[in-house]
């Protein structure tokens, strides 16, 4: 029982609707790559001199009477780096015979939420003719837009909590000869 509400929940999550008509395609959206926090280089300290070392001169008021001292400058702020998104590469050109290859596989999440809106692509050698996603016994086929460009687009319904939990998502791309090709990704249903 447990499998098939498994099943029904990813079922909900990536197959289009039956019965309302197929929307007008979108174009993908990006993900953002999964940035880890990096520490700002930081500049070693600059010693500072031990007073017996020399002498620090005092400015005399008649050796400049028209200069005032200059600012100290501020220092700068260190850039925040800002993740950009990866663009997707652009299909391989293979013969039809040749093995399929996955190029990429980009989804807006990995932690999908009851009613969020799931998109992705995977990019492909030009020679795949179908590309399945299979989780926990389930299997769907995503639509192909292009030569080795595939996507999916739909809004989560809701999640049952027996349902949530970790998976992995196997994506398969075969071509016309049978011949298939796998990557797996983890996602978790909340």
């Amino acid at each position: 029982m447990l499998g098939s509400m498994v099943m029904f929940a990813f079922l909900a999550l990536v197959a289009p609707q039956a019965m309302s008509p197929a929307p007008a395609p979108t174009p993908p959206v990006a993900p953002l790559p999964l940035a880890t926090p990096t520490s700002a280089p930081t500049a070693a300290p600059t010693p500072l001199p031990s007073p017996a070392a020399a002498p620090i001169p005092l400015p005399s008021p008649a050796a400049s009477p028209a200069s005032s001292p200059s600012p100290l400058p501020s220092p700068s702020p260190t850039p925040i780096p800002i993740a950009t998104p990866t663009p997707a590469p652009t299909p391989l050109v293979l013969p039809p015979n040749a093995a399929p290859q996955i190029l990429a596989v980009q989804f807006n999440q990995s932690v999908i939420h009851s009613g969020e809106i799931i998109s992705g692509t995977v990019t492909t050698s030009t020679n795949v003719a179908s590309v399945e996603v299979r989780v926990a016994g389930y299997s769907i086929n995503l639509p192909r837009t292009d030569f080795g460009e595939f996507v999916l687009s739909y809004q989560a319904p809701h999640i049952p909590r027996v349902a949530r939990g970790n998976y992995t998502a196997r994506i398969i791309a075969r071509n016309t000869a049978g011949v298939a090709t796998e990557q797996d990704i983890p996602i978790a249903l909340r």
